[in-house]
Formats: structure tokens, sequence, C-alpha cells
């Protein structure tokens, strides 16, 4: 686990483990602490007869999202949004079964010369051509520490979504909502370097409880994303992982913190029955 090699050409999906052969040269000091940070989930998720799965066949993934009844965001829409090979991966979590038991994937954003402001408050985040492709009425507003704090992106990001858990899975049945985002900006780090990643996500995340089950992340306020076919979920805040974060959460899981888990039956059936 000691070469870094562009994902470009990897093949349409392979297990995590193999997927973290390659890590970045931002990297290099963290070597030994990504690989045996990715050893030692391999290694639980093994012991519970679960294995995560690479997707970087975007239409695959998006096929398997869909298949789970997730809503698929235009990042990971070829049809809406467009990505370079090699700019997309997704993550598969399946059960003993085979079963689907949770997702998450990642996008790598070139800014250019503009910023990730400028991006968001265009649509073309989004959109290939928000003009011809946005909803009629469809427009977002960014204000405040969000604007702020996006106006100073002018580079590279790493965008997360299309995160889902199986219900059994939730709250007390598992740690798979901390996993999940856990492994993707571990291998965004190991394949695109030093960057920051982001979501735009509803209000929840404010909680802190959600906070705390997603790794704490920076959340920013204010983004006010008016959707005439989503009339409800305007109220939207911008959630960050700075860059250091995946490797020190790398550091935390090898010391015991966040180690992957399954409940048993009797704490599974509690975590459904509360309506997670």
């Amino acid at each position: 686990m000691y070469s870094y090699a562009s994902p470009t050409n990897a093949p349409s999906t392979y297990p995590f483990l193999r997927a973290i052969d390659a890590i970045h040269p931002d990297h290099e000091t963290s070597r030994d602490v990504m690989s045996q940070a990715a050893m030692a989930l391999q290694s639980d998720l093994d012991r519970h007869g679960f294995t995560l799965d690479v997707v970087t066949d975007v239409e695959t993934f998006t096929d398997i999202v869909r298949s789970v009844g997730k809503f698929v965001p235009n990042a990971f829409d070829p049809k809406m949004k467009p990505s370079r090979p090699g700019d997309v991966f997704g993550l598969v979590l399946r059960d003993a079964e085979g079963n689907v038991a949770a997702t998450n994937g990642c996008r790598l954003y070139r800014f250019g010369v503009t910023t990730m402001a400028d991006h968001l408050a265009t649509l073309a985040l989004f959109y290939a051509n928000p003009v011809e492709q946005m909803a009629r009425g469809e427009r977002l507003t960014i204000d405040g520490p969000a604007n702020d704090y996006a106006m100073s992106v002018d580079d590279k990001a790493i965008w997360v979504g299309c995160f889902w858990v199986r219900p059994d899975l939730r709250k007390a049945g598992s740690n798979a909502s901390y996993i999940m985002p856990f492994a993707a900006r571990f291998l965004g780090a190991a394949w695109w370097g030093r960057l920051i990643t982001f979501s735009i996500v509803e209000s929840w995340a404010r909680k802190q409880v959600a906070q705390k089950r997603l790794g704490e992340p920076d959340v920013y306020e204010h983004i006010r994303w008016f959707r005439p076919h989503i009339p409800d979920r305007t109220d939207m805040v911008l959630m960050v992982t700075e860059p250091d974060v995946p490797v020190e959460r790398c550091e935390k899981y090898l010391r015991g913190e966040g180690r992957f888990f399954i409940a048993g039956p009797e704490q599974s059936d509690r975590a459904v029955s509360a309506g997670d």
C-alpha cells in the first residue's frame, strides 16, 4: 500500500481495501496510518460478515442507490452533470446475504478560475447547463458564513452524497451512519489528496446528535435553495470537513474510536421501532 495510482483506469467494482492501494503523495507522512486503518476496517467488516465495495462506474452506482429508494443528486447523474473518468466513486456496504446495507459516494470538483460560491449561486454545481436544465423558478441564494467559506474555496473540493443507511442499521442498530462518511472521505483523501469534503444538506445537520454520527463536520449557514418540485426542502446548510480530518479519523479508528459494529437483534429492533 505504498504507491499512488490514478483511479481513472480502475475496474468498475472492487473491494475498499484494494482501493486504498492508491495513496496520494499529499499523505506521504500518513501512509502507514492510512494503510493500517484500512486493514483494521476490513478486519471489522470481515468479523461481521459485511463487505464494502468501491464502484467507479457512475451508472452502476446510481442504479444501486435508486434500487433502495434513495434520491440521486445531480452530482452523480451523468445526464445532469457529467464527470471526468476517475472523478467519481461510490461505496456500497453489503451484508452477509449480499443485500445493500448502506451507500455513500464522492465526486471531485475542479473550480478553476471560479469559487465554490460561484458554482452554488449559479447552480453550476448541479447542472452542466443551468439555464437549460434547471426547473422553472429554481434559484439558490447563499450568504453569511456559508458564503464567506464557499468564496474561499477556489481550487478543488470533494462532494459527498448519496448517503443512505438501511433502517435496521441506524441509531443503535450499528454505526454505519459514521462508517460510511468516514470511509468515503478516507478514500477521497487517498485518491485526490488534501482537499476539503463538502455537502449541501437540510437543516437536520445543525443538530448535535446528527453531527456526532457523521464525525462532527463544520456546518455553515445560510443557503436557501428554492425548487418548485421540492417546496418543503428549502432551508439548507453547507457541511464541510477540513483536509486533515480523514487522517485524524484514521488515527482515532486505530485507537478504537468508532470501530464498525453491528448490534444484537434486540438493539436493532429498538432502532427500527424508534422510527429512524
